[in-house]
Formats: structure tokens, sequence, C-alpha cells
């Protein structure tokens, strides 16, 4: 008997394994901000130097920059530089996997179906969000923080801070799950312990605390949810959120009919979490992954026929996506989002010059143009650019109101814009995505 359930499942494992690396592989899309992370992470290998000030925009030029990816660029660009797009699928899937691989560990309960449903429902939930971006390493330290945690190995989670602090700006919630641990914890003296010196190690980057400043001045910055979508609430109809709403209600449930079992050190994490994610998407996967060890425990007592269909129903709609968006092995690019044959243009007329552009297209711009061409502002958002400029920038794209920043040479935006060719600009090139004007 036990050798059948053995084999069962090392099949679904298997299986698992198999949907996880396809799944992986098909959200090739490029992000907005894939172009600029290569780009910044070319310059930093190299110059062998880490700019502390803007050189990449016209309008924030010797300003103060806060890179807090600039580690994951390096990253990026080395894979970049030596593979080209594959080396970018590559990494993603290597990283997605090891992901995997700790998500395992953190669900794994005496129930192995239970844990089963659990890996799945957290892995169908982050996966949307597996862009070409440096929070994935977020969402895997996040899990091995969880991990250490499980196993008391605590002597590695100031070395994981080490590295987190320096791959992406996510370091923060860990410090938070990490101080919350050590308020339940019974060993709380020696987990603060560890708390004080992980916050200690982070100031081991670039900016000193700097870093911190920068990082908390973007998230209280009112803007934000106004101009990022990122940082806006999930809508209920939008496909990639369905994971995640099918998550909540099973979370729910379960944390309704359990109330009494469950122990506070259990439900604080997905309760914080779940309330950050519904005010803002990019919690999200945070919420789904600190979610996932009580998940494996709601499902301990699972009945095998439950467990059964289950399985079966999440499987196949995993293995309906990974045939539907097909695995990928070269990072697609939209040219009905990005302007593709307008970069184009600009290059084949040995363009020289200050381009205003949209917020998204700013780092494709760089990535194909620069030095010759430096824009107006980008994905980069606050931790170059000042407040009061981002904000008149959105203003004139939505409403063609307002004045160009000084010495802009051309305007690049979408075709639907409603620019007005005012006295000194002349449209000079359009297509269906982007409409370029001239500024004399």
């Amino acid at each position: 008997m036990a050798t059948q359930i053995d084999k069962k499942h090392f099949a679904v494992s298997l299986w698992l394994f198999l949907l996880s690396a396809s799944l992986f592989l098909s959200f090739s899309m490029a992000d907005p901000d894939y172009w600029g992370h290569i780009k910044f992470g070319q310059t930093i290998y190299e110059t062998k130097s880490i700019p502390k000030t803007d050189n990449f925009s016209y309008t924030a030029n010797g300003l103060k920059w806060i890179n807090h990816e600039w580690l994951s660029e390096v990253i990026f660009w080395i894979f970049y530089k030596n593979f080209s797009d594959y080396g970018m699928i590559f990494l993603r899937l290597v990283v997605g996997l090891f992901f995997c691989f700790f998500l395992h560990k953190i669900v794994k309960s005496k129930n192995i179906p239970g844990s089963v449903i659990a890996y799945l429902l957290v892995l169908f939930t982050v996966m949307p969000f597996w862009h070409f971006r440096p929070q994935i390493f977020t969402f895997l330290f996040f899990a091995i923080l969880i991990y250490l945690l499980k196993i008391k190995k605590l002597l590695f989670i100031p070395l994981l801070f080490l590295f987190w602090a320096n791959m992406h700006g996510g370091f923060l919630a860990g410090l938070v799950y990490l101080f919350v641990s050590a308020i339940f914890s019974p060993e709380k003296k020696k987990l603060f312990l560890f708390f004080i010196v992980s916050v200690i190690i982070t100031f081991l980057n670039p900016y000193s605390f700097e870093l911190w400043t920068g990082i908390f001045r973007a998230f209280f910055n009112p803007l934000t949810r106004s101009y990022i979508t990122d940082w806006q609430p999930p809508h209920f109809l939008d496909i990639n959120f369905a994971g995640y709403w099918g998550l909540i209600s099973i979370f729910a449930y379960f944390t309704l009919i359990k109330i009494k079992q469950i122990r506070r050190t259990e439900i604080i994490f997905p309760i914080l979490f779940l309330f950050l994610s519904l005010t803002s998407v990019r919690h999200i996967p945070i919420f789904a992954i600190v979610s996932a060890p009580l998940l494996g425990n709601y499902f301990v007592d699972l009945p095998e026929r439950i467990y059964s269909k289950a399985v079966l129903i999440i499987a196949v709609i995993l293995t309906i996506l990974a045939v539907y968006f097909k695995p990928k092995i070269k990072r697609e690019v939209d040219k009905d989002a990005y302007p593709v044959d307008a970069v184009e243009y600009l290059k084949k007329t040995n363009f020289s010059g200050n381009v205003f552009c949209e917020f998204d297209w700013g780092e494709y711009i760089l990535f194909h143009l620069y030095p010759q061409v430096k824009i107006s502002f980008d994905g980069r958002y606050d931790t170059v650019y000042p407040i009061d400029f981002i904000k008149n920038s959105f203003e004139f794209l939505n409403s063609s109101e307002g004045e160009l920043p000084k010495n802009t040479d051309a305007v690049l935006v979408y075709s639907n814009r409603n620019i007005s060719v005012k006295s000194g600009r002349e449209k000079i090139y359009s297509d269906r995505t982007a409409t370029l004007y001239k500024v004399r």
C-alpha cells in the first residue's frame, strides 16, 4: 500500500514539476522595465561602478538615483550578454524552479494530498506575476525565509538579507515577516537578535541608509496608486487574478470553519498580506506565499476522493493554460504595446536628442537608442524623478495641456493620445501604435 502511495506521489510530483517548468516558459512577454534592467546592468558591469546619479534622462540628469535592484540587473545583463533572450528565459525558469522547490518545502505537511493542493493553489496565484523583473528574487527569498524559520536554520537569515537588500526592495516585507515572527516565537530573544543583525546587514549596500529612505519615499508617494498599476487594487474580472480570487475563497472558507484550531502565529501573516493584496496588486504573490504553510495544514484531513478530484481539476486547468500559452524559448515584444517601428524609424534617421515619451516606453527607448537618445521619464519613477515632475508629465500625456520639459527635441506617444499640434510641433511619423512629433 505504501509503495502504491509513494508511486502515486512521485507521478504527481513529476507532473507538477513539468507543469511548473512549462508555465514558467509560457509567459514570456516582456515587461516595460525589462529593457531598463538589462541596460542598467550593462552599465554597472562595463563601468564596474554603480551609478549614484541619473545619466539616462534629460529631465533628471545629475539627480540622485537609488537603484535598489542593481545586483539583479547585473545578473540579468550577464545572462543576456552571453545568451541573449534565451539566457533570460533560462534564468527566469531556474529561479522559478528553485521557488517551486522551497514552496514544496513550506507547504509540506503530514498529508501528501494536502501539500499537493496547497502547492498548486499558490503556484497558480504567483505564476501571472513571474515577469522578467527583480521581484522574482523577492518571491524566491520569501519562500526561503519561511523555510529557514521552519527548520530553525537562523544563521543563514542575515546572509539571505545581505543579497536580498541588493537585489530588490521587497526585503523590507521580509524584515516585517521576521519581526512579527520574533514577537510570537517561543525563542523571542534569539529571533530578535537575528532580526537586528539582519536589519544592520541591509545597510551593506551602495547607498547605506538612503536605500531605506528611497524605498519608503516610493511606498508613501501619493501619486503611486494613481498612475502605477502594480500599486492599484486587483480587478475582479481580470483573468490574471483568477487564482488569487480562488485562493482567497478557499482561505476564507477554511479559516472560518477552523478558526478555533488556528494559532495566532499561523494566521497573522496571511491576514496582513491579504489586506495589503486587496489594496495593491504587487502584494498578491506575497499573500499566496505566506499562506502556503497554513494551506498545507488546512488540507490535512482531506478525504482521498476529494483530494483526487481537486488535484485533477487544478492540474487540468494548469495543463490547459500551459497548452494555450505554449512554452516559449524566446522573449516576445508586443508591437501594440511598444513603439517598435517608431524606434526603428529613429534608428534609420540617426536621430539624436531628447525624447518626451510614455512612461512605459522610456526603458525600451533607452535600450535601443541610448546614449544618442535620452528620455523624459521611465519605470524608475520616484527613485529618480521629482514627484512634481511625474505629476506634470502624466497630466500632459492625459490632457495634452501644459508645457513640455525644457530641451525636448521630440515627443513619442500612443497614437490615440490627443496631442495637439501646437506651433513648433510637427508630426513626422505615425503608425497604429505610436506617433512621433518633432519639436523645433
